[in-house]
C-alpha cells in the first residue's frame, strides 16, 4: 500500500513486517501453499539489506518449522524503480547472507529479461544456468508488456531449467494480451488445458 513494495529491509518497521509475515504464514497454512514471498522494500524509503538478511534469518527457523521456505526475489529496476534488489546476483547474494535451508530464490524470468537482456541473449541462458539450481520457485512471463510468453521461447528456458535441475513448479504471473484462453495457448505442450471462457 502507499507505493510500498515491502517493508522487511526496513530499520524502522520491524512490527510492520513482524505483522504482516504471522500473517502470511496463517494464509499460506489456510490454502496449503509452501513459500512466502518476502519483499524488501525500496531504497528510497530505506532499505537496508543488513536489515533484510537479519529479518530472514530471524523468521527461517519459523518458517521451516511451518512447512514454509521463505522466497527472496529480484525485481527489475524499468518496472521498481528503487527496490532494494535489481538483479538476480543481488537476490541470491541476500539468500547465502542468510545461509538457512527455509529461504531460498523465487527466479522470475520476467524481471531476469527485463534487468539484462532478451531471449535468446547468452547472458540469459547463463543465467537460468546459474540460478536454476538454486531456484526455490519460478515465474514466467513474456518481456514485452507482461503479457504471456512466447511459446518457442518458454519452451527453450523451461528446458534450460530442467537441465538445470529445477523441478519445482512455473508461476505464469503475467496480464493475457488477448485473454485467459488464448493466453494459455503456449502451455499446451505441458498439459495446462486452457478454460473456455464465455462470450461477452
Amino acid at each position: 500500500a502507499g507505493g510500498e513494495r515491502g517493508v522487511a529491509a526496513l530499520p524502522d518497521r520491524g512490527g510492520d513486517h513482524e505483522a504482516s509475515l504471522r500473517e502470511a504464514f496463517v494464509y499460506a497454512a489456510a490454502i496449503g501453499c509452501p513459500r512466502v514471498h518476502v519483499l524488501a522494500g525500496l531504497r528510497q524509503q530505506g532499505a537496508c539489506e543488513q536489515t533484510f538478511v537479519e529479518r530472514l534469518r530471524a523468521a527461517a527457523g519459523e518458517a521451516q518449522s511451518a512447512g514454509i521456505t521463505l522466497c527472496v526475489e529480484a525485481l527489475n529496476p524499468s518496472d521498481v524503480p528503487g527496490y532494494l534488489l535489481p538483479s538476480q546476483e543481488d537476490a541470491a547474494r541476500v539468500v547465502d547472507a542468510v545461509g538457512h535451508p527455509a529461504c531460498g530464490l523465487q527466479f522470475d524470468l520476467y524481471h531476469l529479461q527485463k534487468a539484462a537482456a532478451r531471449w535468446p541473449s547468452e547472458a540469459v541462458r547463463c543465467a537460468i544456468r546459474t540460478y536454476a539450481p538454486r531456484a526455490a520457485h519460478v515465474q514466467i512471463a513474456g518481456p514485452e508488456g507482461r503479457h504471456e510468453p512466447d511459446a518457442a521461447a518458454a519452451a527453450a528456458m523451461l528446458a534450460l531449467l530442467e537441465e538445470g535441475g529445477y523441478r519445482g513448479h512455473v508461476g505464469c504471473e503475467y496480464n493475457p494480451a488477448g485473454g485467459t484462453s488464448r493466453g494459455l495457448a503456449w502451455a499446451a505442450a505441458y498439459g495446462i488445458e486452457a478454460p473456455r471462457e464465455e462470450p461477452a
